[in-house]
Order: C-alpha cells, then sequence, then structure tokens
C-alpha cells in the first residue's frame, strides 16, 4: 500500500523541516510539495528535499490557484498516476497523528474509501505550543490539544469577540482513494466521488489532525499578511467569496490595528492551562486515543 500527501506550503520556515519528516515517519511514500509564493526560505529548504523518488516540488504563482477546483483535480490526478493508493491534502502547520505511529496501521485503509479525521487546535502555552518536538506514539501525552471546541465558532465570536479562535471547532481533514475521488471542497474538509457509485465513509478512533495555528508572533503576523494579500480583490465581509471566515476575521482585525489581541488571547498561562487540563477542555492525544478505543 502506498500513500501520498498533497503538502500546500507559504512562508513556513520554522515548521517545514518538521512537516517533511514526520509525513516520512507516518508511512508517505510520496510528498507532492506545492510552494503557494514562499519568500521567508521555505522554499529553498523544500528544493534540498526535491527528489524524483519521494519529493516532488512545484511552485504556484499565485496563492489563491490552491482553491481553484482545476488545481485541486490536478492533484487528484497527480497522486493516481503515480501509483498513490490513498492521499491526504494538508498544509504545514497540521500534522497527522496515527495511534500505532503509522497510517498504514490502520485496518480501515482496507475497507473504506474516505475517512473523515478529526482536526484539534494545539494549545499556546508560556512558551510555544504545547507539543513535544518529536511526534511519537510514547510522547502522545505530551501533546495538547483543545478537546471539547466550542461549535457553531462564528456565531459565538459574534456574541463574545473577545473569545480566542483556537477554542473554537475545527472542521476535520480527508484521506481518500484517488481512484475514488474526483474533487475536494476548499481546504480538504469533504471529497466528492467520481461516479454515481457511494463512497464508503468513517471517522477514524486510531487516527486525529493536530493544528498549529499559532507558535510565534512573527509567523502569525506573516500568516495574516499573506492571508490579507489572497483577499485583497474580495470584500472580507462576504461569505461565499472569501476561502475562510477567520481568516477574514483577522484582516479586520489586522486593518484596526488588534490583530495582536487575537494572538495573546490564544496564549495560555500555567494556571488557565491546568483549570483546563481539570475540566477536560484541554487533553492529551494519548488522553484521547485511550477514551475512542474504549
Amino acid at each position: 500500500m502506498k500513500i501520498g500527501a498533497n503538502l500546500s506550503v507559504v512562508d513556513e520556515v520554522e515548521l517545514i523541516e518538521q512537516a517533511i519528516h514526520h509525513l516520512r515517519a507516518i508511512g508517505v511514500d510520496l510528498i507532492i510539495a506545492c510552494d503557494l509564493g514562499s519568500s521567508d526560505g521555505t522554499y529553498e529548504i523544500m528544493e534540498r528535499y526535491r527528489s524524483d523518488d519521494d519529493f516532488w516540488l512545484f511552485r504556484l504563482k499565485e496563492e489563491s490557484d490552491q482553491y481553484d477546483a482545476d488545481w485541486i483535480r490536478a492533484n487528484i490526478a497527480l497522486a493516481k498516476s503515480a501509483g498513490m493508493d490513498w492521499v491526504l491534502f494538508l498544509d504545514a502547520d497540521e500534522f497527522w497523528i496515527p495511534r500505532e505511529g503509522s497510517l498504514k496501521a490502520s485496518p480501515l485503509l482496507d475497507a473504506f474509501d474516505v475517512l473523515s479525521v478529526d482536526r484539534f487546535n494545539v494549545p499556546l502555552g508560556v512558551d510555544g505550543p504545547m507539543m513535544p518536538s518529536r511526534l511519537a506514539p510514547e510522547s502522545y501525552e505530551e501533546l495538547l490539544v483543545i478537546a471539547k471546541p466550542v461549535e457553531d465558532p462564528q456565531a459565538h465570536l459574534r456574541r463574545n469577540s473577545g473569545d480566542a479562535w483556537i477554542r473554537m471547532w475545527q472542521d476535520p481533514k480527508v484521506m481518500f482513494r484517488p481512484e475514488r475521488i474526483i474533487s475536494l471542497d476548499v481546504a480538504a474538509h469533504d471529497a466528492f466521488a467520481c461516479d454515481k457509485m457511494p463512497l464508503r465513509r468513517t471517522r477514524p478512533s486510531d487516527l486525529v489532525v493536530i493544528h498549529l495555528p499559532f507558535t510565534t508572533q512573527k509567523r502569525f503576523a506573516r500568516k495574516v499578511d499573506n492571508i490579507r494579500r489572497v483577499l485583497r480583490d474580495k470584500a472580507i465581509d462576504d461569505d461565499n467569496d472569501a476561502p475562510a471566515w477567520h481568516w477574514r476575521r483577522w484582516v479586520a482585525m489586522a486593518q484596526q490595528g488588534r490583530i495582536n489581541e487575537e494572538f495573546e488571547a490564544s496564549r495560555f498561562s500555567e494556571s488557565v492551562i491546568a483549570d483546563c487540563r481539570a475540566e477536560g477542555t484541554i487533553r492529551s492525544v494519548a488522553e484521547l486515543f485511550r477514551e475512542r478505543s474504549a
């Protein structure tokens, strides 16, 4: 069985090497990396990994091309032509965490066409994200996530504008058989069949995705600048035009000179983390897997 990963990247110099090493560690055979116009050295780092065997590197002229249906279909077809049995689409700040340490260890890969994988934000502590440097099963106790996110985040943040987005619900990501899929929705939250045969779907208990939206103020400021570039020709308050509603929220905050408020609201003190751990809002990935297996 071969697994491919389509890795979309823009200005992730702090995370890119960890992302590449982790994909290889969990059993990904081919990484198809698409740089979306990095200017911080990310592309140059990825060039060092370029290989005809297991690391294909492309560069898009415009980051907004990532959301084009033709781009998505072309990448699915590329993975299929490379002989991949399963494919996942991800950004550099999304780390797929298999309970056993390898994607290929899951028995679900033999029985389904699409896995809808729960995604959780990693809380930001005083010294950075609450996660170990090596994401292996023996360190899952140290890997913390927002395990009880707030549902309907848009409505919640309209009513409670001072709350941190990091506490909000995150849509799942999909892993799929490319032979059964024609396209994906924006950000790979769902997959669409290439024929009229129903897709065999499931939500795995032995696999989660952890998301690192915040690491440093410098990285977050760079992210918001890139988002502003993507949305430069779109109305910030137009739900239909923009790729993600929280992007529009951050751009609006930046225009008001308030963007540091979002980062600081996402930084948890030791006492807040302790309280959240006690009430179960923050849990370790090891705890999640134990609960799910039970």
